[in-house]
Parts: structure tokens; C-alpha cells; sequence
């Protein structure tokens, strides 16, 4: 759990200078009625949520693999992180799964009409500036992280622990 911790920690750090950065562009750039109203939405800006994702992945990434690699005698590195190619079967069941469930979904928000979490995206996308980089920090980096840490990482040390698997 220390070592997820200080990888969680280093996330947050990462974070703070993005956060300043780009709050120091939209003071300089924007006039500043327009740059109170755009840093009172950061948590809905595509574009700040796009580069922090984007510049702390890496480094928490690196992190995960070091830790992991500390951990090497107990257990090789691509198995700690649960690293290792599905079997087609698998990768099929899986896929179905998600297709059904994304129907699923679909069709909820269809029948719900409370668009929450929509409202939310429309607004990332919306000022997401360049959605290339949006997909690419949601799609690629966020997923990539979050798979490793949990799944892998975490996941695998709590089953080490004194908790075990069932922790």
C-alpha cells in the first residue's frame, strides 16, 4: 500500500504545475473577466484536463513499473502487473460484453431523460481546443494508468499482503 500511495502522491504532484501553468496562460492570454470564468471551470475544461492527464501518466507509469520492479524477486514484472496477451476466447467474450453492455447504456440514456454525465462530456469536449489530444489523454493514457495501478499494481500487492485475495 506505500508504495501506491507515493505513486498516487506523485500524481497529485504532477498535477499542481499543470494546474498553475495553465492557469498563468489563460491569466496572460485572456482578458480577465473571461480568465475568472475559464479557471471557475477546470473540472469541465477539456483542454486542463487533457494536459494534466497527458503530463502525469507518464511519470506514475514509470513509477508503477519501478515499484514493480523492485518487487522483481517475489514475482517477475509483467505478471505483478497482470501483463500478458488474453486468449481469443477471452478477448471475444470480453468484447461481447462490452458491445451488450454499451447497448445497454445506450438505450438507458434514451429512456433516462436525466443527461448528467452527457452535460459533463459536452462541456470537456467543448473546450477540449484540440480533441485529438482529449482522446488520446481518455482513450490511451487514462485507461493505461488506471489498468496498470489497479488491476495490476495495487491489486496484486493487496493479494500479497496480509489482507489477501479477499482483501
Amino acid at each position: 500500500m506505500g508504495f501506491s500511495a507515493v505513486i498516487i502522491l506523485a500524481q497529485i504532484v504532477t498535477a499542481v504545475p499543470v494546474g498553475v501553468a495553465f492557469g498563468v496562460a489563460v491569466y496572460v492570454t485572456q482578458p480577465e473577466s473571461v480568465a475568472q470564468a475559464t479557471l471557475g471551470t477546470l473540472a469541465t475544461n477539456g483542454l486542463f484536463l487533457s494536459l494534466t492527464v497527458l503530463v502525469t501518466t507518464p511519470p506514475c507509469v514509470g513509477l508503477t513499473f519501478l515499484f514493480a520492479w523492485l518487487r522483481r524477486r517475489q514475482i517477475p514484472v509483467r505478471r505483478y502487473l497482470g501483463l500478458g496477451a488474453a486468449s481469443a476466447r477471452r478477448t471475444a467474450v470480453w468484447l461481447g460484453a462490452t458491445v451488450l453492455f454499451a447497448g445497454a447504456a445506450t438505450a438507458l440514456a434514451l429512456v433516462v431523460p436525466d443527461p448528467i454525465a452527457s452535460n459533463f462530456m459536452v462541456k470537456v469536449y467543448e473546450t477540449s481546443v484540440f480533441p485529438p489530444l482529449m482522446v488520446v489523454a481518455f482513450v490511451v493514457a487514462a485507461p493505461l494508468f488506471e489498468e496498470l495501478l489497479f488491476r495490476g499494481f495495487l491489486f496484486e500487492g493487496i493479494r500479497r499482503s496480509r489482507l489477501g485475495a479477499a482483501g
